[in-house]
């Protein structure tokens, strides 16, 4: 369990579908228009340690959810309605039509109860910034852009609510060691590159920062980012959503026989390595991968980039726009972010300063770091053959996965050979070993958050 050692009251928010609702799932017909069902009833389950007197505790946790979530207990629970047979022409509209923020913005607090409509509105009672995490049960919640219930609030000051999607993890994340520098690699085809985005990183001013373009195959440019040591990847691609709700990345241009990369292979690429934050820009292509929504036609990249983020698969902190964004903001928000992420070396500073250039923007961090900072510079009496935390993490967890499955294949089909309880009992040493190794770099330092 993450102690809760960060600077942020934290409240934890967890969508999933309402078992006292009668109405069905929702459904597409072949021209795209919603059928069968106008609405469907969502519980939101707050778990917070902030005491919240509007809220009432529940008599009893639902079905199948936890009492607590990283230390966090369970403190209330409100209905969400959706409206799919309006909301969806209005999403359609705002992903390829007039592109109004506010007025989306607007839509999503419709469908927002009493008290959550006032933390997106009204000031929280904290000494604190205050935290969210937002995680959702079903997968046609999570291309909702629900981040632009941050903006357009005098009485909510950006600086004050911090917006992110997920669960604290439950394993701890390393803080890595870096030397002067954090690495960047910039994995892209320029033909379909945005030229807003071009400019933006090819023109970072910061000195801690260092850009490399990686115009190969996607897979190559991939595995040299684990070999070299890159700390952050930023991808522009196209997407496709499996019928699994899985979030595929799709590279046009002919670059490779197989221009697909699902979740579980970047997973399996990135295992281990150092990678601690990817970025996702859609390319800029004139057929791109579409859907149909209330029968309009929208690029599927927002939706397949949503789920990406949202997969339970080991994957580092995704950032990714859900939806489109003005070239100025483009050029604004990425430029801010990593020059941010580069001086700062907090990922969420670096959220809040690119957010704040160019108006509301429907950009989301899929966090899987529970701290403020990322990354720790080296000092210089470090070692240089000092091992990485990265690769003591991965194969920690690698460890725990392999004796959880000896365990329960034990307890399904009978005890085990004499070989494999002594192997376990050797995996148990290694462990308690790597968990000693680890330690420092899961300690914050002072002047950290």
């Amino acid at each position: 369990m993450i102690q809760q050692i960060f600077s942020y009251a934290e409240i934890v928010i967890k969508i999933s579908p309402s078992r006292s609702t009668t109405s069905s799932p929702r459904q597409f017909s072949g021209s795209g228009s919603p059928s069968k069902e106008s609405k469907r009833t969502y519980d939101a389950l707050i778990y917070s340690k902030f005491p919240v007197p509007q809220l009432t505790v529940p008599e009893r946790t639902p079905v199948g959810q936890p009492n607590e979530i990283s230390g966090l207990p369970l403190i209330g629970r409100e209905r969400i309605t959706v409206r799919w047979s309006r909301y969806q022409e209005y999403l359609a509209a705002f992903v390829e039509g007039d592109k109004a923020p506010y007025l989306m913005r607007e839509r999503l607090l419709e469908v927002m109860p009493g008290w959550l409509e006032s933390l997106f509105t009204q000031p929280f009672q904290s000494s604190q910034p205050v935290r969210v995490w937002w995680a959702s049960d079903t997968p046609e919640l999570e291309d909702l852009p629900w981040e632009l219930l941050t903006y357009g609030s005098a009485n909510q000051p950006a600086a004050r609510l911090a917006f992110v999607r997920g669960l604290p993890p439950e394993t701890p994340v390393p803080i890595l060691p870096i030397g002067d520098r954090l690495r960047l690699a910039f994995i892209h085809d320029p033909s379909f590159t945005p030229p807003a985005l071009l400019n933006a990183i090819h023109n970072l001013s910061s000195q801690n920062i260092e850009v490399v373009d990686l115009p190969e195959f996607p897979r190559k440019g991939l595995e040299r980012v684990v070999q070299e040591g890159f700390e952050l990847v930023h991808i522009v691609a196209d997407g496709i959503v499996s019928s699994a709700y899985e979030g595929v990345l799709y590279f046009h241009g002919g670059r490779s026989t197989s221009p697909e990369i699902s979740p579980g292979e970047l997973s399996a690429i990135l295992r281990g390595s150092r990678v601690s934050v990817l970025s996702l820009t859609a390319q800029k292509y004139s057929n791109p991968d579409t859907m149909t929504i209330a029968g309009v036609v929208v690029p599927s990249a927002y939706r397949a980039f949503a789920y990406l983020g949202s997969s339970r698969l080991l994957l580092p902190s995704i950032v990714t726009p859900l939806g489109p964004l003005q070239d100025h903001q483009v050029d604004s928000f990425w430029s801010t972010f990593y020059n941010t992420v580069a001086e700062t070396l907090s990922l969420q500073k670096g959220m809040l300063s690119g957010r704040a250039t160019g108006g509301p923007m429907p950009i989301a961090l899929f966090l899987r770091h529970p701290y403020e900072v990322l990354f720790r510079r080296r000092g210089p009496a470090a070692a240089p053959d000092e091992a990485d935390p990265s690769q003591i993490g991965a194969a920690l967890q690698l460890s725990h996965e392999l004796v959880a499955q000896l365990k329960a294949h034990n307890e399904a089909y009978g005890s085990l050979p004499e070989s494999v309880n002594k192997f376990i009992e050797s995996e148990s040493i290694r462990q308690q070993g790597l968990a000693t190794a680890l330690d420092p770099w899961l300690k914050l330092e002072q002047g950290e958050s």
